[in-house]
């Protein structure tokens, strides 16, 4: 009976370092902090990473760029600020974004034929915790195409002026084939 009550005590344990854990890691990416904002000598911090599938098969998780309009969207959200919910995963085959950047350069989507990779939304939002989220989109290309960058939005316009973060791949881009399927999982964390 000891013996049993042990085992569930380092079950409970190791759970509760694993879910402890979660909020400094994603798959083998330790998440960075970036400081929003100062409120009464509180400090608001970002924490993200974003997971690239293709056919079913995890490529990478990386760090990914929060934008100064998601960072002003964040302090704006926090004190009682109006705006869409960030919930719009895209794709491009673009030049580095940067923290000033506002578009997602070379999306692509229906402009350019290939409408299976277009700005998505996603409806499933996970709220993983207080302040912390998961977005998932899982795009099927009707085209041949490469994709380098991807782009989270609060917007559904390709081109919108509302790049809330973004991330490029750390190898060459992924070359798609139609029918290939192309998994983009965000994980942000505001603390």
């Amino acid at each position: 009976m000891k013996m049993k009550i042990i085992i569930g005590l380092l079950a409970v344990i190791v759970i509760g370092v694993m879910i402890a854990s979660f909020g400094n890691f994603v798959g083998n990416v330790a998440l960075t902090s970036l400081v929003l904002n100062s409120f009464s000598g509180q400090e608001v911090e970002y924490d993200s990473a974003v997971c690239i599938y293709k056919n079913g098969e995890l490529l990478q998780c990386k760090h990914n760029l929060l934008t100064t309009v998601g960072k002003n969207l964040t302090v704006s959200r926090m004190i009682g600020g109006a705006g869409a919910a960030v919930n719009h995963i895209a794709v491009s085959n673009g030049t580095d974004p940067n923290v000033s950047s506002t578009v997602l350069e070379h999306e692509i989507g229906s402009a350019n034929g290939c409408p299976g990779l277009n700005r998505t939304q996603d409806t499933t939002v996970v709220n993983i915790g207080d302040g912390n989220w998961s977005y998932s989109v899982k795009f099927t290309s009707d085209c041949a195409a490469k994709v380098n960058t991807t782009g989270l939005f609060n917007n559904t316009a390709t081109g919108g002026q509302a790049l809330f973060a973004a991330a490029s791949f750390e190898s060459t881009a992924v070359t798609l084939q139609s029918s290939d399927e192309l998994n983009i999982t965000w994980y942000i964390f505001v603390t």
